[in-house]
């Protein structure tokens, strides 16, 4: 993303929506944000194994897998309403609540990390994004709430919100203008995007790359702040679909996290490591 540095005629810019609306916009993307930072700092997500052992939630403690109680019987529909009428009225503002199809516990939207995916679910996911194929690059002029004016280069639809560079400050987007110049080429992940298909790692790829990665499963110690297996697949999918980081899909977990490994990879020359592997390992 760049500060524009081509003026756009005024009459060129779509209004997206209410300045209202997209204040609103902007206050629940900062909330998220902040959310995802303390759940980083704070949480230890589970692995898969220990999710299908049965522990709960690591945010609020509470099940993720329906078990039977003491005597071996499930808890009535009325106990779990109730237990669940509790939960939502401490999280009155957090803008919603999910729960999966094996447990009927909900979760909160905002302070509870999802579930991660089996290596089946995994695969499915591969065989939906692969068949997909990334959207069309557009570069976007984007009016902000603040009324600064920033371009990004990406795939799709222009984005909702977006860090402002002169704010240094996320806000909403109230108006957009489609650059009618080509897109600018995001040299850091053009290399993966054009030539390497999103493939979420296989079990035989990851043992590969954890070595480049320095990381040895048996002993690492401390509070992972994300699954490293997930941050590559959030890496790799974010590089060939050209997405902003915010807009990741949630099940790669935060983006921030994400956005952070990238950063560090990218820095120690490790990323270049990954994406030569990436490129000697895929089918023809």
């Amino acid at each position: 993303m760049t500060t524009s540095d081509q003026p756009v005629e005024a009459n060129a810019f779509i209004p997206q929506r209410s300045r209202k609306s997209a204040l609103f916009d902007e206050s629940m993307e900062r909330r998220f944000t902040e959310a995802h930072r303390v759940m980083d700092e704070q949480i230890r997500y589970l692995t898969y194994d220990e999710y299908a052992s049965g522990k709960p939630c690591p945010a609020c403690e509470r099940p993720l897998l329906d078990e039977p109680q003491p005597g071996g019987l499930l808890r009535t529909q009325t106990d779990v309403d109730a237990d669940n009428a509790d939960f939502r009225s401490t999280h009155k503002d957090c803008f919603g609540f999910w729960r999966i199809q094996e447990c009927s516990t909900e979760h909160c939207h905002l302070c509870c990390p999802f579930p991660p995916i089996s290596a089946s679910d995994r695969e499915k996911l591969r065989e939906i994004l692969l068949s997909e194929g990334p959207a069309p690059i557009a570069t976007w002029h984007l009016k902000m709430t603040c009324d600064h004016i920033e371009m990004l280069t990406t795939r799709g639809n222009a984005p909702t919100t977006t860090n402002c560079s002169k704010c240094g400050d996320i806000r909403g987007v109230i108006a957009i203008a489609q650059s009618k110049s080509p897109p600018r080429t995001q040299s850091d992940h053009t290399t993966a995007r054009t030539q390497l298909p999103y493939q979420p790692l296989t079990d035989e790829r990851w043992k590969l790359i954890q070595p480049i990665l320095g990381i040895d499963e048996r002993t690492r110690r401390g509070r992972p702040k994300m699954d490293p297996r997930k941050a590559i697949d959030a890496i790799l999918y974010r590089e060939y679909t050209g997405i902003p980081w915010r807009d990741l899909p949630r099940l790669f977990g935060s983006w921030q996290s994400a956005a952070r490994w990238h950063r560090q990879l990218k820095a120690s020359g490790t990323w270049e490591e990954v994406l030569q592997l990436q490129a000697r390992t895929s089918p023809s």
